[in-house]
């Protein structure tokens, strides 16, 4: 059997592709623009009166349930299933969510939260961090809205804040794909290079989240699926290295997918 043979995904609507929801939409199309719509309002609701950032996957629920609630029956609820983004490397399996929990929030917490750190450092462990949450993927949909928002938290206590507006979703997702699969965090600090500045810096382009709508640019979705046993074991050693150097070098790169091939 095919890994993408996975059982029947309890959050579709039946005999469709399309997330069940509370709006009666039907079709991508149509649940794409409330997703944009009542989200972005709820990111105004926590921009307008911000809490103190906490750094773990509870403040990201509330977050979740925040963006979502209107939208989805499930927002601020971990994810069931297991699954990827299409058919490339899958997030992190939900039989051990609490293995990946526990990593994300003590790699976090050992950084302090990035507090008082340089902006070269910060970039550096930022990208790491940001990494552990996307391969986490808590949320069966709404992962990259909630995180920005969680990160804005993150960086706001610690002094700093992002001009998301200066970079696409093409970047961000090429800049995710190449550290979550090659553990190469190249591209995010690249990335956050230009959009993280100090906070009595003006942003140029604001934070609006729509701005992960690339016009014709489409990502693919998130699909339920079987995980090999290789699969299982390439999470588990993500989990389990030691992220003491940030600034993976090309050896220790080699030497993790070399690991996967033995």
């Amino acid at each position: 059997m095919s890994p993408f043979d996975a059982p029947l995904d309890p959050y579709l609507i039946p005999g469709t592709r399309v997330l069940k929801n509370l709006l009666g939409a039907k079709t991508h199309e149509e649940l794409a623009d409330y997703e944009n719509e009542l989200s972005a309002a709820g990111a105004v609701l926590i921009r307008e009166n911000p809490p103190c950032a906490e750094g773990t996957v509870g403040q990201l629920c509330w977050i979740h349930s925040m963006l979502f609630k209107d939208i989805y029956p499930w927002a601020g609820e971990l994810r069931t299933i297991n699954m990827s983004k299409g058919d490339g490397q899958p997030f992190h399996y939900v039989e051990r969510m609490d293995m990946g929990i526990a990593y994300c929030e003590g790699t976090l917490r050992d950084d302090k939260l990035f507090r008082g750190m340089s902006r070269n450092q910060l970039i550096e462990r930022l990208s790491v961090n940001y990494d552990n949450f996307n391969t986490l993927h808590p949320f069966r949909e709404g992962n990259g809205r909630t995180q920005r928002i969680f990160w804005e938290l993150v960086l706001h206590d610690a002094g700093w804040h992002f001009d998301w507006g200066l970079v696409n979703r093409q970047i961000n997702d090429a800049a995710s794909i190449t550290a979550m699969e090659n553990l190469d965090y190249s591209k995010l600090e690249s990335m956050f290079d230009t959009v993280v500045k100090p906070l009595d810096k003006p942003l140029l382009a604001g934070p609006d989240l729509r701005m992960l709508s690339d016009g014709e640019y489409r990502t693919q979705p998130n699909v339920s699926r079987n995980l090999t046993a290789e699969e299982y074991q390439r999470l588990d050693k993500k989990y389990l290295r030691e992220p003491s150097n940030p600034k993976k070098t090309k050896s220790d790169n080699e030497l993790f997918n070399s690991e996967m091939t033995e």
